[in-house]
C-alpha cells in the first residue's frame, strides 16, 4: 500500500468516524427534544386551570406514543443494529447465496 491509499484510507476512516459522532449527537438531541416536549405537554396537562373531562386524552398519549416510537427506532438504528443483524448474519447469507448460485452453475455443466 503507497503513501496516497494510506491517507485516502485514513480521510475515509476519519469520515465515518465523524458520521458516526455526528448521528450520535442528532440522537441525543432529539431524546433531550422528546423528554422537554414531553415534561413539557405533561406539565401543561397537570396543571390545567380546567381539568380534562376524562383522564387519558387520546391526543396527547398518541403524540407521546409515536414520538417514543420514533427515537426508540432512531436508537436501534444506532446502537442496537448489530444486536438486530449482526454482520455474521450478513457474511453467512452471503455465502448461502452465493453456494446457492454455484450449486445451479454445477448442476447444470
Amino acid at each position: 500500500m503507497n503513501s496516497m491509499e494510506k491517507k485516502i484510507e485514513k480521510k475515509l476512516d476519519f469520515w465515518k468516524a465523524y458520521k458516526r459522532v455526528k448521528s450520535i449527537k442528532d440522537f441525543y438531541l432529539r431524546l433531550g427534544v422528546y423528554c422537554t416536549v414531553n415534561a413539557i405537554f405533561l406539565t401543561a396537562w397537570v396543571f390545567d386551570t380546567s381539568p380534562p373531562t376524562y383522564f387519558w386524552m387520546p391526543t396527547l398519549f398518541f403524540v407521546t406514543f409515536v414520538a417514543g416510537l420514533l427515537v426508540v427506532s432512531n436508537a436501534i438504528v444506532l446502537y442496537g443494529g448489530k444486536y438486530v443483524l449482526p454482520k455474521e448474519w450478513e457474511e453467512r447469507k452471503l455465502k448461502e447465496f452465493i453456494d446457492k448460485q454455484n450449486q445451479k452453475i454445477t448442476k447444470y455443466e
